[in-house]
């Protein structure tokens, strides 16, 4: 199934605004997130391999070296193959 946006026709300042919805990210090769992020928490520093909101043919962003902290990052993938960074929680 893939990512839900829930900001979708919304003016993107208001995607910006207070988050409303949080999961624990269990990296995946397979498996989109439920919402696709606004932000994302780095608990431990590391790469993020992950799927932009926009993009349909499987093509990926590799942010390397993470430090802990938030990310203004509208994934709707975050993958299992080149993410080391741990502790990741996804903001919608």
């Amino acid at each position: 199934m893939s990512a839900a946006d829930r900001f979708a026709g919304v003016n993107t300042i208001a995607a910006r605004g207070p988050s409303t919805f949080a999961e624990n990210v269990t990296p995946s090769d397979t498996v989109d997130l439920t919402y696709v992020s606004t932000r994302i928490w780095v608990g431990v520093t590391g790469h993020v391999r992950w799927t932009p909101l926009d993009v349909a043919d499987g093509s990926y962003v590799l942010t390397k070296n993470l430090p802990v902290g938030f990310h203004d990052i509208r994934a709707k993938r975050i993958w299992a193959t080149g993410t080391t960074a741990t502790d990741i929680v996804s903001y919608a």
